[in-house]
């Protein structure tokens, strides 16, 4: 049976050394303090003597070592290279001077080209985009009448050009003193629409009689009347509701209020009255039962 063997660690110190920084105890082996962290003894390796001898290596067979070649460096500078590089930068300058006279046989390639952007006259000639033309409307001003309306576009997504091709279709169909106008610039008309029509009357009786003659071919057609206020037709108008605190209103300028544009309605509306009565009777009241339909109540106390 072998005796087990003693490993016997190296003494750093004598028994109740305390540490040189914080006073705390220490045991005999032990190489740093457990409280601060300060070394006991010296290094067991002297890095910086490893750090400074050549590394080892095979020997030179017989050569002595070369010392290590210094790093390529920049050649001085002195005049005499100063003063060659200026002379070599002088005649490349004066090369390209010559090579660009003689491609251009010694005149100015011609004048600056100028680009004017924006302007009709500046797109047309560039060739950029026409700006959209405006909708001009046919209608006489200030003309108060009646029409046969053949077509109705919203103006939200159509301009002049799709008026323009819609007079041009209702005129090839048969449809004479074709125009159109803007429904947002006559009272009498609902907004929001270009309307094309066909003739202008002085009557409602003419415009019937129009009417008769395109309805084969415009199904849709009917007669308008076209005016600058709401109450165009005669008699009791929306004006005449102005200036009111209660009023009554007939059937007829409550289809009138109904057709206006919402910019015509808003302005409309700063003048009727306050109190605006309907026409017609109103419904009949149960007088048999309490309001609320004669349901049963419940008093909570």
């Amino acid at each position: 049976m072998s005796t087990p063997e003693t490993l016997e660690l190296p003494r750093l110190g004598e028994p109740g050394e305390s540490c040189g920084n914080c006073g705390a105890p220490l045991a005999p082996d032990q190489r740093y303090c457990l409280n601060c962290g300060l070394r006991r003894a010296e290094p067991r390796v002297d890095y910086e003597r490893a750090l400074s001898a050549p590394p080892a290596g095979p020997p030179s067979q017989g050569r002595p070592a070369q010392p290590a070649a210094p790093p390529p460096g920049g050649l001085p500078v002195t005049w005499p290279i100063a003063a060659g590089g200026a002379a070599v930068l002088v005649v490349a300058l004066a090369m390209g001077v010559l090579i660009g006279n003689t491609t251009s046989g010694g005149k100015s390639s011609g004048s600056p080209q100028v680009i004017t952007v924006g302007g009709a006259a500046g797109g047309a000639a560039s060739g950029g985009a026409t700006p959209a033309a405006a909708f001009k409307e046919d209608w006489p001003s200030g003309k108060s009448g009646w029409t046969v309306q053949v077509q109705a576009l919203p103006k939200s997504g159509n301009g002049a050009s799709q008026v323009a091709a819609a007079k041009q279709a209702a005129t090839s169909k048969g449809a004479k003193d074709v125009g159109a106008l803007d429904s947002d610039s006559h009272a009498s008309l609902k907004g929001g629409f270009y309307v094309v029509y066909s003739g202008v009357f002085d009557t409602k009786k003419q415009a019937q009689k129009a009417l008769a003659g395109l309805k084969k071919k415009f199904p849709d057609a009917r007669v308008v009347q076209v005016g600058d206020s709401a109450g165009a037709s005669g008699g009791k108008n929306v004006k005449s509701l102005s200036g009111k605190e209660s009023a009554t209103a007939n059937k007829k300028q409550l289809q009138q209020l109904n057709n206006l544009s919402p910019d015509q309605y808003q302005k409309q509306s700063k003048k009727l009255p306050s109190t605006l009565k309907l026409p017609g009777k109103p419904p009949p009241v149960d007088k048999s039962k309490p309001v609320g339909g004669g349901s049963p109540t419940e008093t909570i106390k």
